[in-house]
């Protein structure tokens, strides 16, 4: 098995609640804070990543993908669509 890295686009939200900023990417249920909104984003970029490798390690990454709805998009204007807040960068991926 090869894994291979792939640029990812996931959707995410900021919020403000009180003096924290809750940032989450819905797609994976996952949600995290911080006292900036930078802060929060960086740390939902490092829970993404964390999650996805956890995931690779035990070689349910697809499986993980397929039940969130996920997949490759087409084209570039697709994967831009409809998203203004994405978490964008390389994720690891598994090739047989």
């Amino acid at each position: 098995m090869k894994v291979l890295l792939e640029p990812i686009r996931l959707p995410f939200q900021t919020k403000k609640r009180g003096n924290i900023y809750i940032a989450s990417c819905h797609a994976f249920d996952i949600h995290t804070g911080g006292y900036t909104e930078k802060e929060a984003t960086h740390n939902l970029m490092n829970a993404v990543e964390s999650f996805i490798n956890i995931c690779l390690e035990m070689g349910t990454l697809d499986e993980i993908l397929e039940g969130c709805g996920l997949k490759p998009a087409k084209t570039a204007a697709e994967s831009l669509q409809a998203h203004r807040f994405v978490i964008e960068g390389p994720m690891p991926f598994s090739q047989n």
